[in-house]
């Protein structure tokens, strides 16, 4: 071989690039529903344990009796096989037992039982398709103890076509809750169901670190024991949005700043549609709220507009706070004030139909 063919098969092998292989996806199934060459366990708990770690579990229809913690970032999936499309965890047959510490918002706060724990995650967890029943869960002794549907604590994900239910038994069963300390996280629920719960739909509280949280296109139906469909307390940036809430004490709650729009709630002629609390910087506008007690209730300065409000006692309160940021709000068929306990500062156009007194004072 020639001198100058050899340098240039020397040049050519300088010039390989040698590319290392993508790290695969490691899915895992749980239950047998013809899911071909994935590795299948018995329970959640023992895809989670799985070495490797998976990525993907996917979980086949039908009743999975366990209390599942969530450490790692994981893909939680519910799949569709032979004309069933529904992955239960239920509680196990000896009942849900207390695995950690509901430090929430709420007055009581102390041992909790979740169903799903995602307990400091450090990366994202998304549950997707799951229903988490808490029938029978087996828990009593209120005032302490909470019954919680699925807990992320210091974490973040997505939670998305999830339902929980029956999260009862203390007087305070929650749906879905969202707690943070001192990380900042971020949580997304949407087109998810909580219904049967015996205190909150959702609850989103955080301590020193920020959770930003988007709750959008979920359906909160609040029992007539329950309290509230969604509740914010503390550092929470939040966006509430195309939700149907219905029943409660009050459909939405807020002490944390966030933007609540297109919203659907009513509650069956009791109770407020939305709460703002002292204090909270909030954006109210585009909702349709109707057959409430009160359909919005002021405790400070806060954009309401372009909402729509009907067949209510009193439709805006404004709890004697001075507010000019209310305005452009269609206002209908209200049995008393159209705006109650309004000071004499404030100014105030709205649009008003079959309105017994358009504003009232009191201050």
């Amino acid at each position: 071989m020639s001198r100058i063919k050899s340098l240039l098969l020397v040049c050519a092998a300088l010039f390989v690039v040698y590319v290392p292989l993508a790290s695969s996806t490691v899915t895992y199934a749980v239950g047998a529903c013809g899911l071909t060459g994935i590795t299948s366990y018995s329970s959640i708990t023992l895809a989670l344990a799985a070495i490797p770690a998976p990525d993907v579990i996917k979980v086949c229809p039908g009743t999975h009796r366990e209390q599942v913690v969530i450490t790692t970032p994981v893909t939680l999936e519910g799949v569709s096989s032979e004309g069933e499309g529904q992955a239960v965890i239920a509680v196990p047959s000896g009942g849900l037992a207390l695995n950690t510490v509901y430090n929430g918002p709420v007055a009581n706060n102390g041992p909790a039982a979740a169903q799903i724990f995602v307990d400091n995650a450090s990366g994202p967890v998304n549950i997707t398709n799951i229903t988490v029943d808490g029938d029978g869960n087996g828990v009593s002794g209120f005032p302490a103890l909470a019954v919680i549907g699925v807990f992320y604590l210091n974490s973040s994900g997505t939670l998305f076509q999830i339902e929980a239910r029956y999260q009862t038994g203390t007087g305070q069963g929650i749906g879905v809750l969202l707690q943070n300390g001192s990380t900042d996280e971020s949580v997304t629920v949407e087109n998810s169901n909580m219904h049967d719960f015996d205190l909150d739909g959702i609850v989103l509280g955080s301590d020193t670190g920020t959770l930003t949280a988007t709750v959008k296109d979920n359906t909160v139906i609040v029992e007539s024991t329950a309290y509230e469909g969604l509740f914010l307390s503390g550092p929470v940036s939040f966006t509430a949005s195309g939700n149907f809430i219905d029943g409660g004490a009050f459909g939405i709650d807020t002490y944390s700043p966030g933007s609540i729009s297109g919203n659907t709630i009513t509650n069956s002629g009791k109770g407020t549609g939305i709460v703002i609390e002292p204090g909270t910087q909030v954006s109210v506008t585009s909702n349709k709220i109707y057959d409430t007690q009160t359909g919005i209730s002021l405790f400070g300065p806060v954009s309401v507009q372009s909402n729509i409000i009907t067949q209510a006692y009193n439709a805006i309160d404004f709890n004697c706070q001075v507010d000019n940021s209310v305005s452009s709000n269609t206002i209908s068929v209200i049995h008393n004030d159209g705006l109650a306990h309004v000071p004499g500062a404030v100014t105030s156009t709205n649009t008003y139909y079959n309105v017994h007194t358009i504003s009232g004072g009191g201050c």
